[in-house]
């Protein structure tokens, strides 16, 4: 790993900037990413399948078509361990050409106990009161990455002067509710409109390989729209990436953190 060699350029930018970054990088990377996220995605949506099969009360209504609401709960519970290994992914790809699968894996399982903690419980809390929401998307958006890029302690160890899980994410979003509230809500109506693409570009496909043209809400509702989700929270997760990047630059002056490291990694290189 070579620290002035990035191959995502670490700086500050707006929130369009990241959305038009995040789709250089799923270009560049299309194919590292897209495994990544169906080794996430796929275990998730047979599991959401069987939970439709074995509740239909709860996941569905009268008319045989889908609860919005419950699915909405359950996704949005699921959606941060199901986008792991695409954002421990992304975290290898910012410094290197190739993804160390071994290491991916380690990092994973190594992550979970904090997964479980704070992105399971302590998010199935926030999320019973859709006001709280807020807190995950708004006040705390960046604690995938925190979690499993840092590798920070779930508890304060003698012997380690670093932060803990918890301070360090309190620590990295402290003082930037307002613009991470601002940019939550831009990023709410550029997903909705992809959403949105994803859902019309199904039903359009849909249309020209069956033939069938008919608006039927069951199965736009239900399966087109369980895949339109999962493909926008997969674009989701690369923005999100970038945007916890560029919030550490802005906070921490990561920039120029990474250009002294390399120059000084350069530097004992020459003496030596």
């Amino acid at each position: 790993m070579s620290l002035d060699m990035q191959r995502i350029a670490v700086r500050e930018r707006g929130t369009l900037d990241l959305f038009d970054l995040a789709t250089k990088v799923l270009r560049r990377h299309a194919a590292t990413i897209a495994a990544a996220f169906l080794i996430g995605t796929i275990p998730t949506i047979a599991w959401n399948y069987v939970l439709y099969t074995a509740f239909p009360r709860v996941f569905t209504d009268e008319s045989g078509g889908p609860q919005l609401y419950p699915r909405l709960l359950l996704f949005l519970l699921e959606y941060p361990l199901a986008t792991a290994p695409l954002t421990l992914c992304l975290g290898q790809l910012l410094f290197q050409n190739r993804v160390d699968a071994g290491r991916a894996i380690r990092d994973y399982f190594g992550s979970l106990p904090q997964m479980a903690l704070f992105q399971a419980f302590v998010r199935a809390l926030l999320l019973i009161i859709p006001v709280t929401w807020i807190i995950l998307f708004a006040i705390w958006p960046y604690m995938n990455e925190v979690i499993l890029l840092e590798r920070n302690p779930t508890f304060k160890r003698r012997k380690s002067p670093g932060l803990t899980a918890q301070k360090r994410i309190s620590a990295l979003h402290k003082g930037m509710t307002g613009d991470l509230f601002l940019r939550w809500l831009l990023s709410i109506g550029l997903y909705a409109a992809l959403l949105a693409s994803f859902c019309c570009s199904l039903w359009g496909l849909k249309g020209m390989f069956f033939n069938a043209w008919d608006w039927n809400e069951e199965i736009l509702q239900g399966f087109f729209l369980e895949i339109a989700f999962w493909l926008t929270t997969g674009f989701a997760c690369i923005v999100r990436y970038l945007s916890y990047l560029d919030l550490r630059t802005r906070r921490e002056g990561w920039e120029t953190e990474i250009l002294l490291r390399s120059e000084g990694a350069r530097l004992l290189n020459t003496l030596n």
